[in-house]
């Protein structure tokens, strides 16, 4: 099965979601403008390949977790793998 954009990106909504119950990844500041909130995984696209990012501080600075764009099959490898994860952590949890 090929992995697309968009698989990718409803697993980074999955994690999202799994670690503050929302999906979004911007707020609007009070002066108007788009402001990414810090700690929010997104995707990154760049040079043909994927990368699994989140946010380290209000000015849109990223921190990479595959070390570098990948191709979308190991970025979709990592996602599956911390989806399980923070599963396990939710149902331990409980």
């Amino acid at each position: 099965m090929r992995i697309t954009k968009k698989h990718l990106q409803a697993k980074i909504d999955t994690v999202n979601h799994l670690l503050f119950n929302s999906t979004e990844t911007h707020t609007i500041g009070e002066d108007k403008c788009w402001k990414p909130i810090v700690g929010r995984f997104i995707l990154s696209q760049a040079y043909g390949g994927y990368d699994v990012c989140s946010y380290a501080n209000e000015g849109g600075g990223e921190h990479s977790y595959l070390n570098g764009h990948g191709s979308a099959r190991e970025a979709n490898e990592f996602l599956r793998g911390f989806i399980s994860a923070l599963q396990v952590k939710k149902d331990l949890e409980q």
